[in-house]
């Protein structure tokens, strides 16, 4: 194992607008189902935190939390990505 500082991945600005265009539908969606962030986060297996950075852009996401979101939504990933 070695010291040297863990590289981080640069994810370029088209990236971050993308995720921020995911996370803002994902957000609009659950306030229109009627679903508070903690308790969608918690009813779809997701923990309230990664769910609060999903949501929020904050961080890039892993494939498993992004399906777990659309199908919380009651949507096909086909769905989602539609207008998107």
């Amino acid at each position: 194992m070695t010291d040297q500082p863990r590289k981080e991945r640069i994810i370029s600005p088209e990236d971050k607008q993308t995720i921020k265009a995911i996370a803002a539908k994902a957000k609009r969606l659950r306030v229109e189902q009627g679903h508070s962030y903690e308790g969608f986060a918690i009813n779809n297996n997701i923990h309230r935190i990664t769910y609060y950075k999903f949501e929020t852009g904050e961080q890039n996401f892993t494939a498993s939390v992004l399906i777990k979101v659309i199908r919380g939504l009651g949507m096909s990933l086909s769905e989602f990505f539609k207008d998107l």
